[in-house]
């Protein structure tokens, strides 16, 4: 689980689990009205392996007539009997023949007459499972898989679905990729493939599905912002929120100056958030974004939209805070310039978390504290203004503590 709390997507397999392979309720695209093995109306396989085939009838089914042409009956050692409506036909191959037995009923005696060879059917036993699903790509509403072949498969049924329990089937394909479309952005769905094998006679066998999670490109990141900064050693701190990219595996964070000019970038995997330090940042303007990405199987990285850019100003960078006076309490404080600030204002408290008050604005890079009180500690911190970062101005960013952008001063030491 990341630290930064998003449902971290899941990159081993899940337990393979069976695909309901009723006739019912599967539909192959080589026949649109069989099931996993259609033989009749009268007789299914549904719990088809490369060994094992069940026939369920519409008619009781018993002793056979004897017939050279008969593969298999009820009586055969190969067979076992069911409940007077079941058989199940073992130690099945590809190509060999299934006969469909059916009796004739008299009404009037009540007596079951000769039986029927009906149907002669080609049996097809089902392809192996495939190993494993990965997935490639994805975008806003889709996601691509590939699997590795499955030995004996002409084709694979795609399904999908929010839970494994509410997969619908999507299509199918020869190939061993398959793009489901369709979907939620910065979804989580299931994806499951079938292999499937056919005898080229409208039959077909499936297997068990392979299953694993998948997911969709996330949404634009939100609520970027300078939580913390320092210009003394210039380190900052940015943050955004998860909303709109709960499944990603990382972010991006990049940061140009004004003019739209990368000063660097980045890459956060564990939090909601990014500390730095980069000295050109405490002189100008400049501008941050932030977008999530998800990590697909084959390395590659598939990123969703930036966020809006945040425009973030610095406080100005206080160089010294020299005496001027004899009584000590008189400081005067020099500051470097912002980069197109029009002007400054100076605050103080006497804490450093504590209420700062605004005490001056002047237009130049430096101003003097009178009639400060002996012995005493001070913090200040200077914020410039009317920064002007494209069409709009902007003062020094405000952070929730400025305590931790403040210089440190003790008149005692005056």
């Amino acid at each position: 689980m990341k630290k930064f709390s998003i449902t971290k997507k899941v990159s081993l397999l899940l337990a393979a689990f069976a695909v309901c392979v009723m006739a019912a309720c599967v539909s192959l695209p080589v026949k649109a009205a069989a099931g996993p093995f259609a033989l009749s109306q009268a007789a299914t396989q549904n719990f088809p392996t490369t060994n094992y085939i069940y026939l369920e009838s519409t008619q009781n089914m018993g002793s056979t007539i004897a017939s050279n042409d008969l593969k298999y009956s009820l009586t055969d050692s190969n067979v076992a009997n069911g409940s007077g409506v079941t058989a199940t036909y073992l130690g099945m191959s590809d190509g060999k023949y299934i006969y469909k037995v059916d009796r004739s009923f008299s009404p009037a005696s009540t007596v079951y007459l000769k039986y029927q060879n009906a149907d002669v059917l080609v049996g097809v036993t089902a392809p192996n499972n495939i190993s494993t699903i990965s997935q490639v790509n994805a975008t806003a509403n889709a996601v691509t898989v590939s699997w590795p072949a499955a030995s004996g498969a002409n084709g694979y049924l795609i399904y999908a679905g929010t839970t494994a329990d509410n997969v619908a089937y999507k299509g199918a394909t020869a190939g061993t990729s398959y793009t489901v479309a369709g979907l939620a952005q910065d979804g989580r769905y299931v994806v499951e493939v079938v292999p499937y094998k056919t005898n080229g006679k409208g039959f077909n066998a499936t297997w068990f599905s392979k299953a694993r999670y998948v997911y969709t490109v996330t949404g634009k990141i939100s609520g970027v912002k300078l939580s913390a900064s320092n210009e003394y050693i210039s380190q900052y701190k940015i943050s955004w929120s998860q909303a709109g990219a709960k499944n990603a595996d990382g972010f991006e964070i990049m940061i140009t100056n004004k003019s739209g000019k990368k000063i660097t970038s980045a890459t956060e995997e564990n939090y909601l958030d990014y500390i730095f330090k980069n000295k050109k940042l405490r002189t100008q303007g400049w501008k941050v974004k932030v977008r999530a990405y998800l990590k697909m199987d084959n390395g590659a990285k598939v990123y969703g939209p930036w966020s809006a850019e945040k425009v973030i100003v610095p406080n100005a960078y206080i160089k010294s805070a020299k005496l001027v006076s004899k009584s000590g309490t008189d400081v005067k404080l020099t500051w470097t310039k912002v980069s197109g600030a029009k002007s400054y204002t100076v605050y103080r408290s006497n804490t450093a978390t504590g209420k700062y008050k605004k005490v001056a604005t002047v237009k130049g890079t430096s101003y003097t504290m009178k009639k400060l009180a002996k012995y005493k500690n001070y913090y200040v911190y200077v914020k410039a203004n009317k920064v002007k970062i494209g069409k709009k101005s902007y003062n020094s960013t405000t952070v929730k503590n400025p305590g931790y952008r403040s210089f440190y001063i003790s008149t005692k030491y005056y």
